[in-house]
C-alpha cells in the first residue's frame, strides 16, 4: 500500500464564515485536491499489483493488499464526498477526477476477478464500492452495481463463510451517495419510480442476507451494525415513497438491534445516537399512524437516551439541540389537563313567571 495513514489528508473543516460572504480559498482548496490526487494515483499504483496476482499461493497477499487499497480508497471517497468546499455543480469536475482513479481500480478488479469463487468477498466490496461511486458521480449503472453486489452477498451467504468475510459496507454505499443520489442519475436512467423500485429492492436484498447472516453469527458486530444502518437507509426511502407502514416496521428492527448493541458497548456514543434517531423517528410515524401510547414511549426513551449524551457532551449545541427536540415531541403528547370548573355559586335563581305544576285531576267518583 503505497499511501500510510500519514500520507492520508484528512477530510478538512471548512472555516467559519458567513454563508453570504464566504469565499473559497483558491490556494487551500489547490492544495487538497492536489494532494487527494496524489493519495489516490498512489494508492492506484500499487494496488494495480493485486489484479495481476492471480495464482493460488499469491491469494493471501492479494486479499491483504486488496484491503488496505480499499481503506485507501475510502480516505479518499470520503473526503471528497464529504468536504464542504468540494460541494456543488462547479466542482463537479473536480469531484470526477478525484474519483475516478478509485472507479478505475475497481473495474479493472472485477474484469479479472469477477468469476473467482476464492474471492467472493472482495468481488462483493467491489461492486458495492462501484455502486456508492457511480451513485456519487451521478450514472445510471450505481442500481446495477449494487444488484450485482447483492447477487454475489448471496453467493458468501449460502458458502458458509465466517462473519469476517463479510465487506463493510457502510462506508462504499451508505456513507459516500445520500439516498437522493441513488435516485436521480443525470445520464439517462429512465423512469424515476422504476428506479426507485430497483434500488429499495436491492437494499431490501442487502437487509435480508444481512438479517440471515447475523442469525448465522449472532456475536458479529460489524454484520449487525451494517444491518441497522442499511434498514436506517431503506426507512429514508420507503418514507420518500409514502410507505408509512412499512418504514415503521424497519424503525422499530433498527432499534432493537441499536438497544443491543447500546447494551453490549456502553461506552459507544455513536450507538446511543443512532438509536435516539430511531426511536424519534419511529415516535413520529406511531403519533402519525394515532398510537400515541407508542409514540410516548418511543420519545421518552429517545430522551433519556439524548440526556445521557447530552451530558457527556455539555458544549455540543447539536447534542442540546436534539434534547430539546426529543422532549417537545413528547410533550405534545401529554394529554391536556382538566378543565377548572366554575366556582360555585349561588342557588340558581328561579325563574318570576314560572307557572305551578299542573293539578293531577281527581277520579270521577262512581
Amino acid at each position: 500500500m503505497a499511501a500510510t495513514q500519514s500520507e492520508t489528508p484528512a477530510s478538512v473543516e471548512p472555516k467559519d464564515r458567513s454563508p453570504s460572504t464566504a469565499k473559497p480559498d483558491r490556494s487551500r482548496m489547490g492544495l487538497l485536491v492536489v494532494s487527494l490526487l496524489f493519495v489516490a494515483m498512489a494508492t492506484i499504483s500499487t494496488a494495480s499489483t493485486y489484479v495481476a496476482l492471480q495464482m493460488a499461493k499469491e491469494r493471501a497477499q492479494a486479499q491483504d493488499d486488496f484491503q488496505q487499497t480499499s481503506k485507501a480508497l475510502e480516505q479518499v471517497m470520503l473526503a471528497v464526498c464529504t468536504n464542504s468546499e468540494l460541494k456543488g455543480s462547479k466542482m463537479e469536475p473536480v469531484r470526477q477526477a478525484l474519483l475516478k482513479p478509485a472507479v478505475d481500480y475497481y473495474e479493472q478488479f472485477l474484469t479479472t476477478h469477477a468469476g473467482d469463487k476464492k474471492a467472493l468477498s472482495q468481488v462483493a466490496s467491489a461492486h458495492f464500492h462501484l455502486a456508492g461511486l457511480r451513485a456519487k458521480l451521478a450514472l445510471k449503472e450505481s442500481s446495477d452495481s449494487l444488484a450485482e453486489g447483492l447477487f454475489v452477498l448471496r453467493q458468501l451467504l449460502a458458502s458458509g463463510a465466517d462473519a469476517d468475510a463479510y465487506p463493510e459496507m457502510q462506508t462504499p454505499i451508505l456513507k459516500v451517495a445520500a439516498p437522493s443520489e441513488w435516485l436521480n442519475p443525470k445520464n439517462g436512467g429512465g423512469n424515476f419510480q422504476l428506479r426507485g423500485l430497483g434500488v429499495i429492492t436491492s437494499l431490501t436484498g442487502v437487509i435480508d442476507v444481512l438479517g440471515e447472516a447475523s442469525v448465522q453469527h449472532p456475536q458479529s458486530v460489524g454484520i449487525r451494525d451494517d444491518l441497522a444502518a442499511f434498514l436506517k437507509a431503506s426507512c429514508n426511502l420507503l418514507s420518500m415513497g409514502g410507505r408509512n407502514a412499512l418504514s415503521l416496521e424497519q424503525w422499530l428492527r433498527a432499534r432493537d438491534i441499536l438497544e443491543q448493541l447500546s447494551r453490549e458497548q456502553p461506552a459507544n456514543n455513536d450507538y446511543k445516537a443512532r438509536l435516539a434517531e430511531a426511536l424519534m423517528a419511529a415516535g413520529r410515524l406511531q403519533k402519525t399512524a394515532k398510537e400515541n401510547d407508542a409514540a410516548a414511549a418511543s420519545f421518552q426513551r429517545a430522551v433519556e437516551i439524548r440526556e445521557q449524551l447530552a451530558a457527556a457532551n455539555p458544549d455540543d449545541k447539536s447534542a442540546q439541540q436534539d434534547l430539546i427536540v426529543a422532549k417537545r415531541e413528547l410533550e405534545k403528547l401529554k394529554p391536556a389537563p382538566p378543565a377548572e370548573k366554575p366556582a360555585d355559586s349561588a342557588a340558581a335563581p328561579v325563574e318570576k313567571d314560572a307557572a305551578p305544576p299542573a293539578e293531577t285531576p281527581a277520579k270521577a267518583e262512581n
